[in-house]
């Protein structure tokens, strides 16, 4: 039996969770209340300025915590795993 649709799910999950983390609670944070921000590597590749600058802040706060969420959950599942094993 294929494991392809529950890696699927997961993905979407932790797409879908990256989403709203990272638009509706570190973004907001940010910008309103004076939170840490990303380290604006978009911002310089795209040479972007004004409302281009929130939209690559905003773009790269969902890459940081989509890749985070993803390592977690392959570390959880690795240490899960290895649990049921021994």
């Amino acid at each position: 039996m294929s494991r392809a649709p529950a890696i699927v799910a997961q993905v979407a999950g932790v797409s879908v969770a990256s989403v709203l983390i990272a638009w509706k609670v570190w973004y907001p944070l940010w910008m309103y209340h004076g939170w840490f921000g990303p380290p604006g590597i978009l911002r310089r590749l795209l040479h972007a300025d004004g409302e281009q600058a929130y939209a690559a802040a905003m773009d790269e706060m969902l890459i940081i915590v989509f890749f985070t969420l993803l390592a977690l959950l392959l570390v959880t599942r690795r240490f899960f795993r290895s649990r049921k094993e021994s």
